[in-house]
């Protein structure tokens, strides 16, 4: 709808803009009717004898089982707990979100960084920390973080919390090497489940694994990000965790072999005042969660080998998620 005061505040006629007019020309020429001619009451009843717009159902794509994953990461089963279609999309189509383009790098390139200079600190210095270890981990941090150097923006935000966690983890690291723990980083795994439709390949990349002196494991994941609530780790909707403490009981992980786990632990690195948090993962046992989470993920494997079993758009509307397909899987039309 076009439409302009006839009269100003003082009751004054006024004139039509000239690109108006001639609007108004073009489609008197062409024959169609406008706001002269219309009876907008008469339009309005129409509309309303329109019948309700029903919209698509939420899709459930059911591809056949041959195309169907035959392995995931344990990172990819909590997308498959949370959203089966985002999985869908991600594994059997195939389909990548495209980046915006010219945009500033975001939260995983920040939690990248990150890792990578934790990773390579504990590899320089997997014994015993030099009294100015905080300083070889800021080094470490500067020659990754260069990468970004031309975008003075993202240094300005994202240096001063590196500083800032930077301190937290050397504390820690003093903290937990006194009791003579042995620490291993980016420790891939690989564990083979048996299921109705085959082998199924369980894969995984510890952030740390921690080896004290009476062979028991601790795990540790770093989060740059928000940590997920203890019931969702326990549901299974975050499975991470407890996925990677089966794999240790099943031996996995070969640098390791067959171990009990002692503890699961996020590590959150914020980067605020406190720099970063130390968190149990639940309050369960970790080889109680180990047990449900293996045992859940063959039902869950079991499910999805049956051909009539779908990969629903979002199956629990109550689980608070924003994924990267829900354009593709038209949200906006059935939530």
């Amino acid at each position: 709808v076009l439409s302009r005061a006839e009269k100003d505040a003082q009751g004054n006629p006024t004139v039509p803009c000239r690109w108006l007019v001639r609007l108004e020309t073009l489609l008197a020429g062409a024959g169609v009717e406008h706001a002269g001619g219309t009876d907008w009451g008469a339009w309005a009843g129409v509309l309303d004898q329109v019948p309700t717009a029903r919209p698509d159902p939420r899709p459930a794509p059911s591809p056949p089982l041959e195309a169907r994953p035959r392995g995931l990461s344990v990172s990819d089963v909590g997308l498959w707990m949370k959203d089966p279609y985002d999985l869908y999309a991600k594994r059997i189509l195939e389909l990548a979100p495209l980046d915006t383009l010219e945009a500033d790098p975001g939260a995983l390139e920040r939690g990248n960084v990150i890792h990578k200079a934790l990773e390579r600190f504990v590899r320089a210095y997997p014994d015993e920390l030099p009294p100015d270890a905080e300083c070889r981990l800021l080094d470490l941090g500067r020659e990754l973080f260069e990468e970004f150097s031309h975008r003075p923006q993202v240094m300005a935000l994202w240096w001063p919390r590196f500083e800032r966690i930077a301190a937290w983890v050397v504390e820690q690291e003093r903290a937990r090497r006194a009791g003579a723990v042995e620490i291993l980083v980016e420790v891939r795994g690989l564990l083979e489940l048996d299921a109705p439709a085959g082998k199924f390949r369980l894969k995984a990349r510890a952030d740390r694994l921690e080896r004290h002196p009476d062979g028991r494991i601790t795990v540790v994941d770093y989060k740059t990000g928000r940590l997920p609530d203890r019931t969702d780790v326990v549901s299974g909707l975050a499975p991470q965790l407890p996925l990677e403490a089966a794999m240790l009981e099943a031996g996995a992980f070969d640098e390791l072999g067959r171990a009990t786990v002692a503890e699961l632990l996020f590590w959150q690195l914020r980067g605020d005042e406190s720099g970063g948090e130390e968190r149990r993962a639940a309050s369960l046992d970790p080889a109680e969660l180990a047990s449900q989470a293996r045992a859940g993920l063959s039902r869950l494997i079991a499910h999805y080998d049956r051909r009539q079993t779908a990969y629903q758009a979002r199956p629990k509307p109550d689980v608070a998620w924003r994924g990267d397909y829900d354009h593709l899987a038209r949200r906006g039309e059935w939530t």
